[in-house]
C-alpha cells in the first residue's frame, strides 16, 4: 500500500503531533504530582493500566467488534473487566 501525496495532510500531521506532545506533558506532571504523594509503583501500575485500556478500546472499535461507547450487554462488560483486571 502506498500513501499518494493527495492522501497526505501536513496539517493535520502537526495538529496530531502537538496534541500527542500536550497528552504526553499532562501524564508526566500528574505522575509528578501523584508520586509525591502515593507509591511510585502505584502510579506507574495505574498509568499504564488506563493506557492498556484505551488500546484495548482502539484495537476493538478498529476490529468491529465493538461500537465505541455503545454495548448491547453493559453488565457483562462490566463482569468481564472486573474478571481481566483481577477484581
Amino acid at each position: 500500500m502506498s500513501i499518494t501525496k493527495s492522501e497526505t495532510n501536513p496539517r493535520l500531521g502537526v495538529l496530531l503531533m502537538v496534541l500527542t506532545m500536550f497528552i504526553f506533558a499532562m501524564q508526566d506532571g500528574i505522575s509528578r504530582h501523584l508520586a509525591g504523594e502515593y507509591n511510585v509503583y502505584m502510579v506507574l501500575m495505574i498509568r499504564y493500566w488506563v493506557f492498556a485500556g484505551f488500546c484495548d478500546l482502539v484495537v476493538d472499535a478498529r476490529a468491529g467488534r465493538i461500537a465505541p461507547g455503545h454495548t448491547q450487554r453493559p453488565a457483562q462488560i462490566a463482569i468481564l473487566s472486573r474478571r481481566d483486571l483481577g477484581l
